[in-house]
């Protein structure tokens, strides 16, 4: 007889147990696909989602320990989901997908227009269950990287962190996001980037009417030392700025050369067929992995209105 489970909510006294699941659980596979293993998710940075959302964090118990778990993020009418990981000897139990289901419902709650998440689409396994579960194949994710020797551009843009009333401006920051898709709300990954102190959220224009929006992380959200690359989380821009995209990318490359980062990473949506062969073609950059983003709610949106961002969870 198999061993019963519960599922529960996540609380903070489960964030340790959580984060040696998956690093377990994602190691054996790396280890099968002859990669090198990742080191646990840093606590404070799991505990932090579980903060932001409690709703939408779930867990599976059996002999009162974590088996299995599910974090989802709220972004205004965008949800997100992941990490989500089951114990290999608890997986094809069902757990994954009972987890699956809850934070779904949880987001569901807030009337999203798009709920999605991204997985390896070189995986049959992950992308079998995901279909099972009733999402849909989106478009490929580029992980881009470009090697930085000197810095070039000197950064123009204003600092988050620098500016009085925060919380002001986090209001006028989800006005921006907002004119990209429909009632986006960015509040929750500058909180987690600032609070968890992973880089710098930068603006570009009038902080009373700003233009784009990066969030660059320099630490990593795993317990390893300094990498040595700059990741670009976030890039959003108002519509009609796009042309400046090319100069953004480039104060941001000397924003990472002066905190001693030698590269820069930046995650591009499929849908950006020309940006991608602009930024692989003329500005040195090289595909270094590939994801699939997969959506169980979709809102339409035109590709040119689609905006540069790696939901770097």
């Amino acid at each position: 007889m198999s061993v019963p489970y519960l599922i529960v909510p996540l609380i903070e006294d489960h964030v340790p147990a959580c984060c040696s699941l998956e690093a377990l659980a994602f190691n054996r596979l790396r280890q099968a696909w002859g990669q090198a293993a990742q080191p646990e998710r840093r606590k404070d940075c799991l505990a932090h989602y579980i903060r932001l959302f409690p709703e939408g964090a779930v867990g599976a118990l059996a002999d009162g320990r974590i088996v299995g778990f599910c974090i989802s993020h709220a972004w205004g009418t965008l949800g997100w989901i992941g990490p989500i990981a089951v114990e290999p000897e608890w997986q094809g139990r069902g757990i994954g997908r009972e987890l699956t289901r809850l934070v779904l419902q949880a987001l569901e709650a807030r009337r999203p227009l798009t709920i999605a998440l991204e997985t390896w689409p070189h995986y049959p396994v992950n992308l079998q269950f995901y279909l099972t579960a009733g999402f849909s194949s989106g478009p490929l994710v580029l992980v881009l990287e470009k090697q930085i020797h000197a810095e070039t551009t000197p950064f123009t843009g204003l600092r988050l962190s620098d500016l009085p009333d925060l919380s002001d401006n986090l209001r006028r920051l989800a006005l921006l996001a907002g004119q990209i898709h429909v009632g986006l709300d960015y509040t929750a990954p500058i909180r987690t980037t600032l609070e968890c102190g992973l880089g710098e959220a930068l603006l570009w224009g009038e902080a009373l009417q700003p233009d784009a929006l990066a969030l660059v992380h320099m630490a990593s959200q795993h317990q390893a030392p300094p990498s040595e690359w700059a990741d670009v989380q976030l890039l959003a821009a108002r519509p009609g700025t796009e042309a400046s995209l090319e100069e953004w990318l480039r104060q941001l490359e000397g924003v990472a050369f002066r905190s001693g980062r030698t590269r820069l990473r930046l995650s591009v949506s499929g849908f950006h067929r020309e940006t991608l062969q602009k930024l692989v073609r003329d500005q040195d950059y090289r595909v270094v992995k590939l994801r699939l983003r997969m959506y169980s709610r979709e809102l339409a949106v035109a590709p040119e209105a689609v905006n540069f961002i790696s939901y770097g969870i």
